[in-house]
């Protein structure tokens, strides 16, 4: 059986760095296969932990990035933990970017005003067509 791949020295995003580029993969690839833009893995190996917004955020994409590259998981967060060891008891950041359903949720309004009238626009031609007989058949 093999064993994880050897966890590279330095910071955790070094270590990140290092090892992605030691298998040859493309921050691209990573991206991709962790459903991450790339700003955030380029984010993730700078140690530029900001625009993810909590600290879980954060360990949970070290995490899925470790697996990724085969790396041990507990070593780098151990790392990342010691360079922020009180990263469990701060809250989520307030006024991050909505996401996809939050802003489809400003449409609503104006979602109900349109099929209240399709629905009136289909009520009052069936009323015209055939109580009133506007519209021969």
């Amino acid at each position: 059986m093999t064993d994880a791949i050897q966890t590279p020295t330095g910071t955790y995003g070094e270590r990140l760095q290092s090892a992605r580029r030691a298998q040859m993969i493309t921050v691209e690839d990573v991206a991709q296969e962790l459903r991450l833009s790339t700003e955030a893995v380029n984010a993730l190996e700078a140690e530029q932990i900001d625009i993810f917004g909590a600290h879980a955020h954060v360990v949970g994409h070290l995490r899925c990035y470790c697996k990724l590259l085969d790396i041990n998981a507990d070593e780098l967060l151990a790392d990342y933990r010691k360079k922020y060891p009180d990263w469990d008891q701060l809250p989520a950041k307030v006024g991050l970017t909505p996401s996809r359903i939050q802003r489809w949720g400003r449409l609503k309004p104006v979602a109900w005003i349109l099929g209240i009238a399709v629905v009136i626009l289909i009520a009052y031609q069936i009323w015209g067509s055939f109580i009133l007989g506007w519209f021969p058949g």
